[in-house]
């Protein structure tokens, strides 16, 4: 003879009561963490200008870390953003830069900078790059003459949504 455990309807709908609210209890908490974790992904920005003899130069930036404090900034013929770091082929700043004053000196791209981006390494670049290195006591005079001396400010701003795979 077999024997059958009884159990009564209110038990069971207790039970189910119990692991309804149990699954969305955890459901939520799962989500509330979901939504609480920064994106760490890193995130991307490219602008373009028209350098000497009409050819563009792209300055491209990425900003990675919990709290965006690791940034690099280069400046490339390529317009390709994934292929940020290149530092064979193009300047790399590889510490934050608010910006850049820049203007197009003949066949030079001459820049402002209160650090020096690192030179490519193989040597070559289309573009003759003149880094001029300032004091931040000459980054405010030039800020207030920049227009007399046809400068012209270039920030990259970051696009949030783009992403690269890797």
């Amino acid at each position: 003879m077999m024997f059958r455990t009884y159990v009564s309807r209110t038990t069971r709908r207790q039970w189910l009561i119990f692991s309804v609210i149990s699954f969305a209890l955890l459901s939520a908490v799962i989500l509330l963490l979901y939504l609480a974790i920064p994106d760490l992904s890193p995130f991307y920005g490219i602008v373009s200008i028209t350098g000497p003899g009409g050819r563009e130069i792209y300055f491209k930036k990425v900003v990675w870390g919990i709290t965006g404090d690791h940034e690099i900034t280069a400046i490339s013929v390529k317009a390709e953003l994934c292929n940020l770091r290149d530092a064979k082929t193009d300047y790399v700043f590889g510490w934050y830069t608010n910006g850049v004053w820049y203007k197009v000196e003949g066949d030079a791209l001459v820049l402002y900078v209160s650090s020096a981006a690192t030179l490519p390494k193989d040597g070559q670049f289309p573009i003759r790059v003149i880094q001029k290195e300032l004091h931040p006591l000459e980054f405010s005079e030039l800020e207030r003459n920049a227009n007399k001396l046809g400068l012209k400010f270039i920030d990259v701003p970051l696009n949030k949504g783009q992403y690269c795979s890797r």
